[in-house]
């Protein structure tokens, strides 16, 4: 998943899940050069092959 950072420094997160989502890793920062909270709905999708 995939979440704007609404807090400085602001930026974009994501966490991955290997449990259906009951329990989830720590944050890994892929952004966090925002400039204010303003950042958007960030969204990510995965492909299957």
């Amino acid at each position: 998943m995939t979440y704007g950072y609404r807090r400085e420094p602001y930026g974009i997160r994501a966490r991955v899940s290997g449990d259906g989502g009951r329990t989830w890793s720590t944050p890994v920062t892929l952004s966090d050069d925002g400039t204010n909270g303003d950042l958007g709905y960030p969204s990510w999708g995965t492909a299957v092959c």
